[in-house]
């Protein structure tokens, strides 16, 4: 088998290829998927003809695209819709992660080190910041309910 086919082979890739086809319009924020493949001996013995195979898939067919992604300790393969991401990269986005934690500490008075895992500039929809917001506001419930 050559590189390429056992990639697509793979029961990971072939699954996070079936969700993301499967996936609307509406959940388009959902586009991609991060696969860790520190454990495919064929991503470490020989990285450069792993990322030249991922090239290659990614000339052969532009539904999705393959990147490899991460460190010497912890690769990854990330699969990305280009369908769903355009449809994402076409939705006004209006705030920012930034935006999130000052609002979260205004309101409820928690910090985070979440801005150091994340790009606290990048662009998120108004639907993203509300649910980030509701995320914050269940915490703040649920640790006034525990230390209360």
């Amino acid at each position: 088998m050559t590189i390429i086919e056992t990639i697509l082979a793979n029961p990971y890739v072939e699954n996070t290829i079936a969700i993301l086809a499967r996936t609307n319009k509406a959940e388009c924020s959902r586009y991609s998927k991060t696969i860790a493949i520190d454990n495919w001996r064929i991503a470490y013995e020989n990285r450069r003809e792993f990322v030249k195979a991922l090239n290659a898939i990614n000339e052969a067919q532009d539904q999705f695209t393959f990147e490899f992604s991460g460190d010497e300790f912890r690769p990854d393969l990330v699969i990305t819709s280009r369908k769903l991401k355009a449809t994402y990269d076409a939705i006004p986005k209006t705030k920012t992660m930034r935006n999130v934690l000052e609002k979260v500490y205004k309101d409820f008075g928690i910090t985070t080190d979440i801005g150091f895992h994340v790009d606290l500039d990048e662009k998120i929809t108004d639907e993203e910041y509300e649910n980030q917001l509701k995320l914050y506001s269940a915490m703040s419930g649920i640790f006034q309910d525990k230390f209360d």
